[in-house]
């Protein structure tokens, strides 16, 4: 899809501004010919000054930024006249900046023995952009994009970790695969990953929290590296082995002709 008319919003703090230059560029790479503005408030706004990625800056300001003597009235009706000036210009992609999920590989960008391979198509523009952005940001880090199953899973199989995030799944068949070729899995703590994986697993992380995911991966490379006594990577790989005889498909067959059977025998 192609976009003629882009705006990015970024309302947070200076790093943060400078840590987004890459998605401008990623923008602008994919959609040459694309108006790209960008939305921030106004003590940021010089940052972007002569940026050659982007066409046009809009700044705005706090009521509690306002100067001495000025009113909150006043701050409101500056803010809605941005609003309407905005409108005027028809955008058709907003992308509201953030790393996000994508802030762990940020974080991990020092460490050049840790590569991560991120696969998959992006659910919208916005994530695919920010991928791109990661990429630009984080030199260990590869957005793949879509693989063919059988190029995943032999990827699955020479890595020494799989990373699962998300943040609402039954049950992803990815982690099953992982599992089942005895890769470790690093998983975020939510019902799907622990069905799967159990209460008890040691490669939980909070959703939505990259510092305790980089802090997970930075433990396991560095008992890979040292072979200490407390060797997470191992950990992780006898929880799996121990979880794989779950996922072969004569269990799983038995499993629901057993769960057929309960349901059949309750009518």
């Amino acid at each position: 899809m192609s976009y003629s008319r882009i705006l990015v919003i970024r309302r947070d703090n200076i790093g943060d501004l400078l840590c987004t230059t890459p998605l401008f560029a990623a923008l602008r790479n994919h959609y040459p010919d694309a108006w790209i503005g960008v939305l921030t408030n106004h003590y940021n706004g010089p940052i972007l000054a002569g940026n050659p990625d982007i066409n046009a800056s809009f700044t705005y300001r706090k009521a509690k930024h306002r100067s001495a003597g000025e009113s909150r009235l006043a701050i409101w009706g500056e803010t809605a006249a941005l609003l309407w000036r905005l409108r005027r210009k028809k955008l058709d992609l907003v992308l509201c900046a953030s790393v996000g999920g994508y802030r762990f590989a940020r974080l991990l960008a020092a460490q050049r023995d840790i590569h991560i391979d991120h696969i998959g198509e992006p659910l919208d523009p916005e994530l695919g952009a920010a991928a791109r952005a990661t990429m630009a940001a984080a030199p260990n880090y590869r957005w793949l994009g879509g693989r063919p199953h059988e190029e995943v899973r032999r990827r699955i199989q020479r890595a020494h970790l799989l990373i699962h995030a998300s943040r609402m799944e039954g049950g992803a068949h990815v982690v099953m695969e992982a599992v089942a070729s005895g890769t470790p899995v690093l998983a975020s703590r939510i019902d799907g990953n622990v069905g799967m994986l159990g209460a008890d697993y040691a490669g939980y992380f909070p959703w939505g929290d990259a510092d305790a995911l980089a802090a997970l991966i930075l433990h396991c490379q560095k008992s890979r590296r040292w072979r200490d006594g407390a060797n997470l990577l191992e950990q992780l790989s006898a929880q799996c082995r121990c979880r794989a005889p779950l996922f072969e498909p004569a269990t799983e067959r038995s499993a629901l002709r057993r769960l057929v059977n309960e349901l059949l025998g309750e009518h």
